[in-house]
C-alpha cells in the first residue's frame, strides 16, 4: 500500500508540473486530451480484448498478433490503446487493424476509473515494458486476465527495480502471466520474485516474419555493385565503420555502403562527418536510392526495410558501443549475413542464434568488422551458406505471433 501512495504522490506532482506543457502539446497536436482523461467517444462493447502497446514500434510488434485473432476469431472485438499520436495513427495502418484505437488515459485512479467505468474488458495484455501502476491495480478489480505479452525487463530497469522488489511484489501480482521474449527476461523477473508458475519465453513479436515483411518499398540494385548496410548506427560507431568501409573498398570494385542512423538528429552531424572525410556521398532525402557515390546516407525514416531487401551483407549498429544492438532478424529475414558488435543485449537470444548456425558473426571492434566484412563478401561460397541459415533461423521464428495466440487463449480459457 506505501508504494501505491508514494507512486501517486510523486506521479500526480509529475503531472501537474508539466501539465501546462503537456496541454500546449495536446492542444497543438490535438493529441486527444479528452481521452487522456478518461473519456470514451465510442461505445466499447463487454468482453473486449485490451492490448496497450505506448508507441510506433509496439503498435507494429502487436499487429502480428492482432492479425492471427481476427484471423481465428474475428467476431473477438480488440481495443488498441497507445501514448503518441504516431502510435495512434500506425495503429489505423495495420492490418487487419483492431476495432477500436484510444488513448491511454493518464496514470492517476480518477482518470483511470472514469475510463473503467466505461469499458468492461475480457483481458488486459500490455506490450513490453508498459506497466501502468494504477491501470494494472484497477483493471484487476474487473478482469484477472492481465497479462504482460513481449515483455522486456532491462538490465537497466532490473537494476532501479530490485532494490525496491519487496514494494513491487505486489504490483506484480496483479499479472495473471509474463509472457517474455527472451531468457535475460525471465531471469530478472525471476529475481524480482515473479514466480516461475506464471513466467515463459515466447519469444518477441518484433522477430516474426509477419512483422519485419511487411509493405516496404522497393528500390533496384544496380549490376555489379555490392551493398553493406549499416543499420540504426549510434553516436561514435560511424567513425569505425567508415574506417572499415575505406579499407575494404580498395580491394573490393563497386562497394557501396548505406548508412542509417538510429535518430534523426544525428543525420545533419553523420553528413558533416561524411563531408570532413572527403567521402563521397549522397543523402537519401536529395537523390533517393543513388549508388553512384560509394556511401547513400539514408536521412529518412522507414527504408531501411528497403535497402535490406537489395543488399548483401549487413551491421547491426548500436552494437560496437554499449548501446544494446538491434533486431538482427530484419536482414536475416533477407538472407543476409549479420555482423554485430559485442553488446547484443537488446536481442542477445535471435543474434546468438544466427552465430551458432554460420547465418552470422560477432566482431569487437572496427578492426574485426572489417576482417569479416572482407570474408563474406570475398568468398561466395560462404554468403550463400549464411543467407540460407538467416532464412532458416527467420522460418523457425515465423510462427511466434501463434505461440502467444495459443497461449494467450489457454489462459483466458480457466
Amino acid at each position: 500500500m506505501l508504494f501505491y501512495i508514494l507512486y501517486n504522490i510523486v506521479f500526480t506532482i509529475f503531472v501537474i508540473i508539466s501539465s501546462p506543457y503537456y496541454l500546449i502539446i495536446a492542444l497543438t497536436k490535438r493529441l486527444g486530451i479528452k481521452e487522456r482523461l478518461g473519456f470514451c467517444r465510442i461505445k466499447i462493447p463487454s468482453g473486449v480484448i485490451w492490448i496497450h502497446a505506448a508507441s510506433v514500434g509496439e503498435v507494429n510488434a502487436a499487429s502480428p498478433l492482432i492479425k492471427e485473432f481476427k484471423a481465428r476469431k474475428p467476431e473477438q472485438p480488440i481495443l488498441l490503446t497507445v501514448m503518441t499520436k504516431t502510435g495512434r495513427i500506425q495503429a489505423h495502418s495495420i492490418s487487419p487493424p483492431p476495432d477500436f484505437v484510444l488513448y491511454l488515459p493518464i496514470d492517476i485512479p480518477v482518470f483511470v476509473l472514469n475510463f473503467l467505468s466505461r469499458i468492461n474488458p475480457r483481458a488486459l495484455l500490455l506490450m513490453e515494458s508498459e506497466m501502468w501502476v494504477n491501470l494494472v491495480r484497477l483493471t484487476k478489480r474487473k478482469t484477472k486476465h492481465i497479462i504482460l505479452i513481449n515483455g522486456r525487463f532491462s538490465e537497466k530497469t532490473f537494476k532501479r527495480s530490485y532494490p525496491f522488489r519487496r514494494f513491487l511484489k505486489d504490483y506484480f501480482d496483479c499479472f495473471e502471466y509474463f509472457m517474455v521474449r527472451e531468457k535475460a527476461d525471465y531471469e530478472r523477473l525471476r529475481l524480482m520474485g515473479v514466480p516461475a508458475l506464471r513466467l515463459e519465453v515466447v519469444g518477441d513479436l518484433k522477430f516474426s516474419a509477419d512483422y519485419i515483411g511487411k509493405g516496404f518499398e522497393k528500390f533496384s540494385k544496380p549490376e555489379a555493385v555490392k551493398i553493406i548496410v549499416a543499420g540504426c548506427t549510434r553516436e561514435g560507431e560511424e567513425e569505425q565503420i567508415l574506417e572499415a568501409f575505406e579499407h575494404i573498398s580498395k580491394s573490393i570494385s563497386g562497394l557501396r555502403l548505406v548508412l542509417a542512423p538510429r535518430h534523426p538528429e544525428r543525420f545533419n552531424r553523420v553528413a558533416l562527418l561524411l563531408s570532413e572525410k572527403k567521402i563521397d556521398f549522397a543523402r537519401f532525402s536529395a537523390s533517393g536510392a543513388d549508388f553512384s557515390r560509394s556511401v547513400l546516407l539514408v536521412d529518412a525514416m522507414g527504408k531501411l526495410t528497403s535497402f535490406y531487401a537489395i543488399a548483401d551483407i549487413a551491421f547491426i549498429g548500436g552494437s560496437l558501443l554499449n548501446y544494446g544492438g538491434h533486431n538482427p532478424l530484419e536482414p536475416a529475414y533477407f538472407g543476409l549475413p549479420v555482423v554485430s558488435g559485442p553488446y547484443t543485449q537488446n536481442a542477445s537470444d535471435a543474434m546468438n542464434e544466427l552465430v551458432k548456425e554460420g547465418a552470422g558473426a560477432i566482431v569487437r571492434d572496427a578492426f574485426e568488422l572489417e576482417e569479416k566484412l572482407k570474408l563474406y563478401l570475398n568468398d561466395e561460397p560462404l554468403r550463400a551458406y549464411a543467407s540460407q541459415k538467416a532464412r532458416e533461423v527467420v522460418l523457425r521464428h515465423s510462427k511466434i505471433s501463434e505461440r502467444y495466440f495459443k497461449k494467450i487463449e489457454e489462459i483466458l480459457s480457466k
